[in-house]
């Protein structure tokens, strides 16, 4: 016998949230948030916010009568996505409860594609492989600037938005550059 999810207003409701959770991760997280977190995320604090929204719906929809594999199945997406607006809901909160706002500090490349602060109890800052071409066309111990902002969660997170700048005019400058050394050969 097939189960209709709509029979239930538990888990019509479940399943907005798991639309609401999803769509606040993609809107925030990509398109309007600039910052990313300066030290790993808390991966740890993500699982169990996801185990425990999962666990939650799971018992709501199961007191509800919902057949076990459409609650488990609808818990776990749920549970994702509640996950996932955790992880860009955090940097949000942290942003919000900034008394001070975006702050520059100076750090040296000590390796490609990572920064030791030059001042002591600020996070070490690592970019991700795909900009690592960028950080190349800099030299070891060359000093930057970064605008880091530490929230009311008390933990750093680094706007991306300048660094982001500068690797689109470089990117930019390198096509400009190839395009001028090699022109098309047009009739």
């Amino acid at each position: 016998m097939h189960y209709a999810l709509e029979e239930s207003k538990t888990c019509v409701v479940v399943v907005i949230l798991f639309f609401v959770f999803l769509a606040y991760a993609l809107l925030d997280g990509v398109v309007f948030n600039t910052e990313r977190y300066a030290e790993g995320p808390f991966y740890e604090v993500y699982l169990v916010g996801s185990l425990v929204f999962a666990g939650a719906a799971f018992a709501l929809q199961r007191r509800a009568d919902v057949p076990r594999t459409e609650n488990l199945g609808v818990s776990i997406l749920a549970g994702a996505a509640f996950g996932a607006a955790l992880y860009v809901g955090l940097l949000r909160i942290n942003e919000l409860t900034d008394a001070e706002g975006l702050v520059k500090y100076e750090y040296r490349m000590t390796q490609l594609a990572s920064f030791a602060p030059v001042q002591d109890g600020l996070p070490e800052l690592r970019f991700s492989k795909h900009e690592r071409k960028f950080w190349s066309s800099y030299e070891l111990g060359q000093v930057e600037t970064f605008e880091l902002r530490k929230g009311g969660l008390d933990f750093y997170q680094i706007d991306m938005r300048p660094v982001r700048e500068r690797m689109r005019n470089f990117y930019e400058q390198r096509r400009k550059s190839r395009k001028n050394l090699n022109p098309s050969s047009k009739p």
